[in-house]
């Protein structure tokens, strides 16, 4: 005879995600248990401490979106979680000792873009103007179960507006950006996040979704600007951690789940690698879709045809983190020699054109890592010195594209080369970087599978493109945080509204099942 269920939810994960279901279940008295296969909390939204004194956001490295409600409930603030911003938020790098730093200050910034295009620098404030119109029509979407897309383009009501929702759903941000501006450093101010997680042509149609998205950033309490967590990333999981201890869950790091238990067709508990059985009323995963189920649920428990579509969801990745000990503050080549200032405290990012990125996807594409990678970091012990020893610095660099298919060979016989040539091209904007280097390490994208359980080193667990967004997320039919499985539900960026450090999937997921639980479905 099966035992006993001891809990009332077990959740696969300690993800944030995963964390923000437990915090909400547990203050509405629910018995949550949290398992983790990690040492630590926080899934891909860490910070590690990789050489003694230098902390490095290993995964995860924006903080953007993550939503103000869940913050406010969870009290993440009483917990330790700070957010904060820079001044410039982002400095872009060109050729030729060029750079563009995005100045908070309005006119400060239009005299930047000045320097590439004064007739851009107006048509940027005509491009914010037109994003603003339309924001809270998809921003209002987000902390609640998805609306179908025939419900959410029916918001849209004015020809004008419909219009917009054709833009931003249908349209290509290279397009987008090509009819609006001239200079090719004002079309990346734009387009700086976007191509994020997703291994896809600027000029695929549908992915100005990513652009617009981007522009919902309000975690620092500025519109539209991304910043930092103090302590890292992890600095957000510690937070939510305590919070859901606080209020009663129970979390267990060093506990792979091996598979979800399921009986008469309900999920049942867990069964973990050590063999260990552990027995719940409801289980909610915050792994990516393709590792619920088609690794943790036994095939016999699933339509082969649902298990197919989930199989085809798109995933792939493509990206590599770069993490640099530094044994001083790197010089820009762009400032001649003068103090930078605050100039390089955000995000820095070397990805100067439409073009430039399209032939980084080519080699990715063909099975290559980049010839010329494109990067996004930040050296945030600049603006926060607990991250590295007095005088030193932690550099951590996003690169994309590394293929998660290499056409020939291994990553463990191609990481060094790439890290060789990334280091090499970021020595070219900073020539004393490479005097500066104490120890790295390079993160590649099987790597990232392997360390994170990112399925295809996704991060964002599954592209996000319309097709694969609001009521096509997961799948069709299966967008509500429930799925094939009764009292198995999926609470992380596989569902709606996706991935980055949003909260929300945990956050709604949370909603379903405290309501299923309330009315008696879970028992």
């Amino acid at each position: 005879m099966p035992s006993e269920p001891e809990y009332d939810i077990i959740i696969v994960g300690a993800g944030h995600n995963g964390l923000v279901t437990a915090a909400y279940l547990a203050k509405e008295g629910m018995k949550v248990l949290v398992l983790e296969r990690r040492e630590m909390v926080g899934g891909a939204c860490v910070t590690e401490e990789l050489f003694p004194g230098f902390k490095f956001s290993t995964a995860s490295m924006f903080l953007g979106l993550l939503q103000p409600k869940v913050v406010q409930d969870l009290k993440l603030s009483e917990y330790g979680y700070e957010a904060y911003s820079a001044d410039p938020p982002d400095l872009l790098l060109f050729p030729g000792e060029r750079y563009l730093c995005c100045w908070k200050d309005p006119d400060r910034l239009l005299e930047e873009m000045g320097k590439f295009s004064k007739k851009d620098a107006q048509a940027y404030l005509e491009v914010q103007a037109y994003f603003d119109r339309y924001e809270g029509l998809i921003r209002r979407t987000w902390l609640r179960t998805p609306p179908t897309f025939a419900e959410l383009a029916a918001q849209f009501k004015t020809p004008d507006e419909q219009e917009a929702f054709r833009i931003i759903m249908m349209e290509s941000m290279a397009d987008f950006l090509e009819a609006r501006f001239e200079s090719d450093a004002v079309k990346m101010v734009v387009a700086s996040l976007a191509p994020v997680g997703n291994s896809v042509s600027l000029r695929s149609k549908g992915n100005m979704y990513q652009m617009f998205r981007a522009r919902l950033a309000e975690a620092t309490g500025e519109r539209g600007v991304w910043g930092y967590s103090r302590g890292g990333m992890g600095g957000i999981t510690q937070a939510m951690a305590k919070s859901a201890v606080a209020s009663g869950a129970t979390i267990r790091t060093n506990a792979e789940v091996d598979h979800i238990v399921v009986e008469d067709g309900r999920a049942r508990g867990v069964v973990l690698k050590t063999g260990e059985e552990l027995r719940g009323n409801s289980v909610a995963s915050n792994a990516d879709p393709k590792r619920t189920f088609l690794k943790l649920i036994e095939p016999q428990h699933l339509q082969e045809d649902f298990r197919l579509s989930v199989d085809k969801i798109k995933m792939r990745g493509d990206f590599a983190k770069l993490l640099i000990a530094l044994d001083g503050r790197p010089e820009w080549a762009c400032f001649k020699g003068e103090d930078p200032g605050t100039r390089d405290h955000g995000f820095i990012t070397i990805n100067p054109s439409i073009e430039y990125s399209e032939r980084a996807l080519e080699d990715c594409m063909k099975g290559y890592p980049s010839e010329h990678p494109w990067f996004q970091g930040h050296i945030q012990s600049l603006t926060d010195p607990s991250l590295a020893p007095p005088g030193k610095h932690a550099m951590t660099m996003y690169i994309q594209y590394a293929p998660y298919n290499l056409k020939e060979g291994t990553w463990e016989e191609e990481k060094e080369r790439f890290a060789q040539r990334c280091i090499d091209t970021l020595a070219e904007y900073s020539p004393n970087l490479k005097d500066l280097i104490l120890d790295y390490v390079f993160i590649g994208p099987r790597d990232i599978e392997e360390r994170f359980y990112l399925t295809e080193s996704t991060m964002h667990h599954g592209w996000m493109f319309p097709d694969q967004m609001f009521g096509y997320r997961p799948l069709t039919g299966w967008s509500d945080y429930h799925t094939p499985v009764h009292n198995l539900y999926l609470c992380g960026s596989g569902a709606h509204p996706g991935g980055g450090v949003t909260g929300a999937p945990g956050h709604n997921a949370a909603q379903e099942i405290i309501k299923d639980w309330r009315e008696g479905v879970i028992e």
